[in-house]
């Protein structure tokens, strides 16, 4: 046991703080006011384990209580909960934080840049197959003129310390490669309206790989 003490507190000194830090035995509180443009919008209140990109939480000593929060609304006052009533770019943003509202799971949704369109996830892993932690990844799909779009779901460097996190991130990367919604999306087809179908698209691959992945490793 005094081995392995040894080992995590060298693992933990070599670790950079900020992008890729270890955070451990962390207790979160905040509350937070959400303001989307061009719509009107509702205070969001959270008590809940925050963990950003690159940053690992212990989750066996965590502290989390049930989350209290409101749906936002576009200017005509209609919750934007699905790609079907997006219609504008203010639409789209309002799914996007109705999203994080619903998902405790997602991080980030960012759909702002004209061809791309990303969202962080949290995922739940093992580090050193010893400690429940999250490992936050970062999908990205990015349209193409003339080709198929590009996908890519990136981990933080750390994550190889982790059980389960590539495989998830290979499964995400292959499944939606091959999805229908995936394959149609070019730079000539893009729209708030297309990437709100394909916001909704990545979020359900990253919840059925990261179900899988908890499944297997109950087996």
């Amino acid at each position: 046991m005094k081995h392995i003490k040894k080992v995590l507190v060298l693992v933990f000194a070599v670790l950079p703080l900020g992008v890729g830090a270890v955070s451990v035995n962390t207790s979160a509180s905040t509350e937070t006011s959400a303001s989307v443009p061009d719509v009107i919008t509702t205070s969001v209140s959270t008590d809940a384990d925050v963990s950003a990109q690159g940053s690992m939480v212990d989750e066996s000593s965590t502290d989390t209580s049930e989350a209290s929060s409101k749906l936002f609304v576009n200017t005509l006052g209609v919750e934007v909960i699905h790609s079907s009533q997006v219609a504008t770019d203010a639409d789209l943003e309002v799914l996007n934080e109705n999203i994080k509202v619903t998902n405790a799971n997602i991080v980030r949704v960012d759909a702002a840049a004209s061809n791309d369109v990303v969202v962080e996830y949290k995922h739940r892993a093992k580090f050193l197959g010893l400690f429940s932690v999250t490992v936050v990844s970062k999908t990205k799909v990015t349209a193409n003129e003339n080709e198929a779009p590009t996908v890519k779901t990136t981990l933080p460097w750390w994550s190889f310390l982790t059980t389960g996190s590539a495989k998830v991130r290979d499964a995400v990367d292959i499944s939606l490669t091959s999805s229908p919604t995936i394959t149609v999306y070019t730079s000539a087809s893009v729209s708030a309206k297309t990437k709100a179908e394909l916001v909704e698209e990545i979020v359900a691959t990253l919840e059925t790989q990261a179900q899988l992945s908890a499944g297997a490793e109950i087996k």
